[in-house]
């Protein structure tokens, strides 16, 4: 089943999961809008450090990163990744189709997530987001069918149409 979330994010946004569905909710002060969640689900806390992921500690060597200290392609073989201190954004289609990666730690000092940055990560189930993050981009998680838990930090200022577009049930 496909799913959305859609419009600019501005005040607390939780991701929730349950054992088959990726359910992501902004809540605004007097509304809230959320995609269809139809199970029970268990609410992460809205902060990076309460969803805690191991993986290899990325080395810069295996990641294409510009002079606006982007990370615009990573080139390693590691599945379950924590990415280099020092990168500012993920770039546009930096994992495109990048089915080895299970999980990806993003640290602090990421402010941005660029449109289509995992897209088509056919395998990536667990994304951990810096307290920095303030714009997550269109189809930032598009076709990433197996994910099943995020937090979108409280910080978090701007969340394009469609980041988590096609997650499965």
């Amino acid at each position: 089943m496909e799913k959305a979330l859609e419009g600019k994010a501005s005040s607390k946004k939780t991701a929730s999961t349950t054992s088959t569905k990726t359910t992501a909710t902004k809540t605004a002060s007097s509304k809230t809008t959320s995609t269809k969640s139809t199970t029970k689900t268990s609410s992460a806390a809205s902060s990076s450090v309460s969803q805690k992921v191991t993986g290899t500690k990325v080395s810069k060597n295996d990641c294409d990163i510009d002079y606006l200290d982007t990370l615009t392609a990573y080139n390693g073989s590691a599945k379950a990744i924590v990415l280099p201190d020092g990168i500012s954004a993920i770039g546009e289609d930096a994992f495109l189709s990048n089915d080895d990666i299970t999980s990806v730690v993003i640290p602090e000092g990421v402010e941005t997530i660029e449109d289509g940055a995992f897209w088509m990560c056919h395998n990536l189930k667990t994304v951990v987001l810096p307290s920095t993050i303030r714009k997550i981009g269109d189809n930032a998680f598009n076709s990433c069918e197996q994910l099943t838990s995020i937090v979108i930090p409280d910080g978090c200022e701007e969340i394009e149409l469609m980041p988590l577009q096609a997650a499965r049930n």
